[in-house]
């Protein structure tokens, strides 16, 4: 795993050189990644809905797949970028983070 280390946000083609065992859980990769660069989204279920409700279709998918991954964090990073500033209030957690937790709120919504 020390090679997500050589990984440059917002590049995730370097995944597709990991071992099976590694990419076998995306969610887990995408923390690690999230640990080793606070920019990279952890994948949720839950904000993948929330994208698709907002019309950004991110296929769902068990096994990272650098292709899949870099939409979605692309997609997040997108919204966040044309989101007004004012709707987030000053915080110590990243914009990102707290965006991302918006999305996976409105993606478990009925």
């Amino acid at each position: 795993m020390l090679s997500l280390y050589a990984i440059k946000y917002p590049d995730t083609l370097l995944i597709e050189s990991l071992t099976d065992k590694a990419r076998s859980d995306v969610r887990r990769l995408s923390a690690y990644l999230h640990f080793t660069h606070h920019t990279y989204s952890i994948w949720d279920e839950d904000t993948r809905k929330g994208l698709s409700k907002l019309g950004i279709q991110i296929p769902s998918l068990e096994h990272a797949d650098p292709f899949v991954y870099g939409a979605y964090i692309s997609s997040i990073e997108l919204l966040k970028d044309v989101a007004p500033f004012t709707c987030f209030l000053e915080h110590d957690v990243p914009r990102q983070r707290l965006f991302q937790s918006a999305l996976a709120a409105y993606g478990r919504e009925g």
